[in-house]
């Protein structure tokens, strides 16, 4: 079976998330419209990438590069799953929305705003099927085994 390799954002460089991240003409473009000022440069790894755009930003620029990479990466996705694209505005724009939303939900401000659930919301109680029916109880857990949204976990910390 022949699997294409190539990035379905930009059809040039090959599927990678260090390629999604910065070398992708669309990453690029989304970073250039930031104007922040570490430097983009194809040529360097992602860590060092990372390294330096850190090494100038402030914390909360730091946040928000944490927030465009989770974008883009939910940009890739939805291309090559759904073949859906967007512009470097939506996606900028996303990012900082949801920053913003995360960070109010983060702080003392979000953390007091009532939300109507009473107590035993949500309350599961078992019981048993009508006659002639079977009953399958299941459950799921998902593992984020990704270092990618561990790194992006990590550098939302003390956003």
């Amino acid at each position: 079976m022949q699997v294409d390799e190539k990035c379905k954002v930009c059809n040039v460089g090959n599927e990678s998330v260090e390629h999604c991240l910065f070398p992708c003409q669309l990453a690029l473009n989304c970073w250039k419209r930031m104007k922040f000022k570490g430097f983009i440069d194809r040529n360097l790894d992602v860590k060092a990438q990372f390294v330096c755009l850190f090494s100038n930003l402030e914390q909360e620029d730091k946040c928000l590069v944490a927030m465009i990479c989770w974008h883009l990466w939910l940009h890739r996705n939805n291309a090559v799953w759904s073949d859906l694209r967007s512009s470097v505005d939506v996606i900028l724009n996303l990012a900082s929305h949801d920053l913003s939303e995360w960070q109010f939900a983060h702080s003392s401000r979000g953390a007091q705003v009532e939300t109507g659930v009473k107590r035993d919301d949500g309350k599961a109680i078992w019981c048993p099927p009508p006659d002639g029916w079977l009953k399958v109880n299941v459950d799921a857990a998902i593992r984020v085994a990704s270092a990618w949204v561990v790194l992006l976990e990590t550098l939302l910390v003390g956003c």
